[in-house]
């Protein structure tokens, strides 16, 4: 199983859209999905059309041992398996502490992980306990960031962080690379962030700025509202990014 994590302390750059989207588009081309909603916030499980509220059991039920993460996970309409989450998460910090807190999600996938092909996670926009899990567990980042001067904020942070972690829990985790979401190649903020970004992308995180872009468009918003990915409604230009982007991801992956 190959983990792939959309992770930003920064919020509202896309993560849970991007998460969304890909995994549906995977589990679209015949591939074996699990979601991980990390964020207690759970966009992800409301976008998958499943009430945060009255899920009987979560993420945080597996960090708490109170159940094995298979007995977590649920079906979805969309041909992805969900490990949702929910609000109660939100006390991550200060729940989970000591030797082994950062490990407790790489411990629950290890246990699954011959059942998948990929493992997608949602992350929290921040870099507390919940995202030094998923860092620990993933394979490979990708990290949002909206397509203006603001975007260079927090990757310095982010990129330390991965070092970190990289140096001392998980020597395999790789960048895959920065994806520019809400971008209009028509606007100075834009022209001038991607230079920025192609800089700061192979300085600090050895990594590339995706040739796939993510345009800004209210169908994304639509299909959310809906509580589904772009790919169940009416084909459009956003949708077609996600298609591009899923291809570009598989041809670096597989």
């Amino acid at each position: 199983m190959k983990t792939i994590a959309f992770i930003n302390q920064k919020g509202g750059v896309g993560k849970t859209t991007c998460s969304v989207e890909i995994a549906s588009r995977f589990a679209a081309k015949g591939k074996s999905v699990l979601c991980v909603d990390a964020d207690p916030q759970a966009n992800m499980t409301f976008v998958y059309g499943l009430n945060p509220d009255s899920v009987k059991l979560t993420l945080k039920d597996v960090f708490d041992g109170k159940a094995e993460i298979q007995k977590a996970i649920l079906k979805t309409a969309e041909g992805v398996d969900l490990v949702p989450d929910n609000i109660f998460m939100a006390d991550a910090d200060r729940a989970y502490f000591g030797v082994n807190s950062f490990r407790m999600l790489k411990k629950a996938l290890s246990s699954v992980a011959n059942q998948y092909d990929y493992c997608i996670i949602d992350s929290p926009p921040n870099l507390g306990i919940l995202n030094l899990n998923v860092l620990v567990a993933t394979d490979y980042v990708i990290i949002p960031v909206n397509a203006n001067a603001l975007s260079l904020q927090g990757l310095k942070a982010l990129s330390e962080t991965i070092r970190e972690v990289r140096e001392s829990e998980n020597k395999k985790i790789a960048v895959l690379g920065i994806l520019l979401t809400r971008y209009n190649p028509r606007t100075n903020m834009a022209k001038e962030a991607l230079p920025a970004l192609e800089m700061k992308a192979a300085k600090d995180l050895d990594t590339k700025v995706f040739q796939t872009k993510i345009r800004q468009s209210i169908a994304i918003e639509d299909a959310q509202a809906s509580r589904h990915s772009s790919l169940q409604g009416r084909k459009s230009l956003i949708s077609r990014d996600y298609d591009q982007l899923a291809d570009e991801i598989i041809s670096y992956l597989e």
